[in-house]
């Protein structure tokens, strides 16, 4: 079977770019062909090309580091994800017959919340796709509700799915409360590839520090306490901080940090190898499960999305003891227990395939 698969593909977005990266691993591992599909206006720029602009603008030059880091992303997409040669453009036709079926998901590409989800909305709900062609696999919708504009829409299109899975229950909840559907909840793709898949995919950065290190992502801006208690823990510890995100907010913040850009396979490869991840992001947090590092997730300053990560967290086995508390003593945040997770994590697999061999035998 040959599948299209719709997902959040734009922009340099580490969990985005893992999980589409997984979800094709799965559908080969089922034995089926799979094309991400491309959409919007084609916005792949040559490294070259952004350095003249930079240059020609006369930006900053930590600005180089997102030159530095686009690049990377370009050739990671080009290298490791097969995306479709047509593109789906918003209001021009797209021929649906070069595919089996389609599949959307997933990450949150139901979050109408999001500005290009909304622009994109009939391509991330499979619209354009006949009724008998289309699933979904652990879509989120980020948050328990629908904005209220596109309630119409979304019960229009979520009805004419054949089978639905979503990551949380919030979105669960929300599918039966809109359209008096029960769907079943299955886990993000990350979690069902392996540890030795995934260690086999990481990739050893040049950029390596010289000693131990913990690693910092954010999402969302740090806050001033959250800055404190990275500095402290380094000091405590003599670790060294390695930042995954380019960002001016985190390049003002945190004076001292090792400005790293690197591709998802060593994004992968340093949380696989670092001593501590302090975050505020669901896969990052993932990751750090995957490889059974010490981490500690905090709550997001612009908008919370905690509900999804303690879902997964009480799915696995996780406990509380990852939620970050800047106020809590500094060895503390090197305390973790992973006992039960890995067969809580087989479990959640099984359903996730058997959900997976059933709905695409639709």
């Amino acid at each position: 079977m040959k599948i299209g698969l719709v997902t959040i593909s734009q922009g340099e977005n580490y969990g985005n770019r893992l999980q589409n990266y997984a979800m094709q691993e799965v559908f080969k591992k089922l034995g089926h062909s799979v094309e991400t599909i491309s959409y919007g206006e084609d916005v792949r720029v040559s490294a070259k090309r952004l350095l003249i602009h930079f240059f020609k603008a006369n930006i900053l030059k930590q600005k180089i580091h997102k030159l530095i880091k686009h690049d990377r992303f370009y050739l990671f997409n080009k290298r490791m994800i097969n995306f479709s040669s047509t593109r789906y453009i918003c209001g021009k036709e797209f021929d649906t017959s070069a595919y089996d079926l389609f599949v959307a998901g997933s990450d949150q590409i139901w979050n109408l919340y999001f500005k290009d989800i909304e622009e994109f909305r009939d391509f991330m709900f499979l619209t354009f796709v006949p009724k008998g062609k289309k699933i979904a696999y652990s879509s989120s919708l980020g948050t328990n509700n629908v904005p209220k504009q596109y309630e119409k829409f979304f019960k229009d299109a979520i009805k004419e799915f054949d089978n639905i899975s979503v990551r949380e229950s919030a979105g669960a909840n929300a599918i039966k409360e809109y359209c008096g559907i029960d769907v079943m909840t299955t886990v993000d793709p990350t979690l069902m590839l392996s540890y030795k898949e995934w260690d086999s995919f990481s990739k050893k950065p040049k950029e390596l520090p010289k000693k131990n290190y913990l690693v910092v992502y954010f999402i969302s801006e740090i806050s001033d306490t959250v800055k404190d208690y990275i500095d402290r823990v380094s000091k405590e510890h003599n670790l060294e901080v390695v930042i995954l995100k380019a960002g001016s907010e985190l390049w003002i913040q945190i004076p001292d940090e090792r400005y790293f850009c690197a591709d998802p396979k060593e994004f992968v490869y340093y949380i696989a190898h670092s001593k501590l991840v302090i975050t505020d992001s669901f896969h990052a947090s993932v990751f750090s499960i995957i490889f059974k590092r010490p981490f500690r997730i905090f709550e997001r300053k612009d908008l919370d999305m905690s509900s999804r990560t303690k879902e997964l967290f009480n799915k696995i086995n996780i406990g509380k003891w990852c939620i970050g508390d800047a106020n809590l003593p500094l060895n503390q945040a090197f305390e973790c227990d992973y006992s039960g997770v890995d067969e809580a994590i087989k479990k959640e697999q099984k359903k996730a395939f058997d959900y997976l061999k059933k709905a695409l035998k639709t």
